[in-house]
């Protein structure tokens, strides 16, 4: 005979299943989550070996508050070595900009399906990526959400031409075709930034019309006869930062 009570089913406002809220557990263990050497300490491996084994013998709504109302190095504990249920569990509640990121990127497609709509653009764009199938963002009007899609090479040929900056930045960033990544060589600054992350476009741009975009080829390349050649720039700036990777002056 079965015990189960649809009364004791947790619902959100529309009726539909909700997630589990987290109660209050005993006071001993909400003085143990407040005291200064576990909510303050930074995140750390030797920390997480020391301690995740106390953490994961929690259970219920024990386990749900510390996770919930841990700091970032406890909620970073959980995204690391939990479950997705933790993982699912931590949404709306992370301590901090980085470990909603951090949330995103180790996410399974299930739970970041429930990332989409977050408040971080970054944490969408991430959770796009993880997406087996992305072709719903790349006709979104989010930019967050098309930039997400632009981690699949067979959409890249499209989004380079998005209406927003950021998201050809992360085409061009992201893609290994670099006869696409030359058609964006003049594009926006902001582009044009990321394509130099690419070593061998450092060539390619080094003659670059924009001073702009020479001195940051010189500040990142690591081919020094090209440093050699970009010591003679026209442009002082651009002439500077080679001498400097050169010579350190």
């Amino acid at each position: 005979m079965s015990n189960f009570d649809e009364s004791k089913v947790n619902r959100a406002r529309d009726g539909k299943f909700d997630f589990k809220k987290a109660g209050k557990p005993q006071a001993s263990l909400d003085d143990f989550l407040s005291t200064p050497a576990l909510m303050n300490r930074f995140d750390t491996k030797q920390w997480e070996e020391e301690n995740w084994g106390r953490f994961n013998a929690l259970e219920g709504d024990e386990r749900l508050y510390v996770a919930q109302n841990g700091s970032r190095s406890v909620q970073m504990m959980f995204i690391d070595r939990g479950s997705d249920e933790d993982r699912m569990n931590l949404i709306g509640h992370e301590s901090d900009k980085y470990v909603s990121e951090q949330l995103a990127r180790k996410a399974t497609p299930q739970v970041a399906m429930h990332l989409l709509n977050h408040g971080n653009p970054n944490v969408r764009t991430i959770a796009v990526s993880k997406l087996s199938d992305k072709s719903e963002a790349l006709t979104s009007p989010d930019w967050a959400k098309r930039a997400g899609a632009a981690s699949e090479p067979r959409y890249q040929s499209i989004l380079v031409n998005d209406e927003d900056v950021r998201v050809r930045a992360r085409v061009a960033l992201l893609s290994n075709d670099r006869e696409l990544r030359c058609s964006m060589a003049n594009d926006d600054l902001q582009v044009v930034e990321n394509l130099c992350i690419h070593d061998d476009m450092h060539v390619f741009l080094s003659d670059h019309d924009d001073p702009r975009v020479r001195k940051i080829v010189a500040e990142n390349t690591e081919d020094y006869e090209l440093l050699d050649v970009m010591c003679l720039d026209e442009d002082p700036d651009v002439a500077q930062a080679a001498q400097k990777r050169l010579w350190g002056e």
